[in-house]
């Protein structure tokens, strides 16, 4: 099989490239290490995969709708002890569902 008809044949079976793939699991991954994870977004890059910060910071901005460091800050905010990860305090589907309304 050609990379081209490759390409075309994974795009109409899952509607998206396979890099468009790649970098959607990459910023899920790095989702949720930026909530669960006392990591810095710098180790968080390297950890899904990147190794430009600012490279990393651009596609999970156009992808999630806000800078990394913000999209912690959000979700930590929703916890009420500091410094203590949302996700010991918050259930996930209860944060992804609140910061799907603070991004659109």
């Amino acid at each position: 099989m050609s990379p081209y008809h490759f390409l075309r044949v994974f795009k109409d079976m899952y509607g998206e490239t396979p890099n468009e793939f790649l970098v959607r699991l990459r910023i899920e991954q790095a989702k949720k290490m930026l909530i669960t994870e006392n990591l810095s977004v710098s180790e968080v890059c390297e950890q899904v995969g990147y190794a430009s910060l600012g490279s990393f910071s651009s596609l999970f901005a156009k992808q999630v709708g806000m800078a990394p460091t913000s999209y912690r800050r959000k979700l930590w905010a929703l916890s009420s002890e500091a410094y203590r990860f949302p996700a010991q305090a918050i259930p996930a589907c209860y944060a992804y569902h609140f910061l799907g309304k603070l991004t659109k």
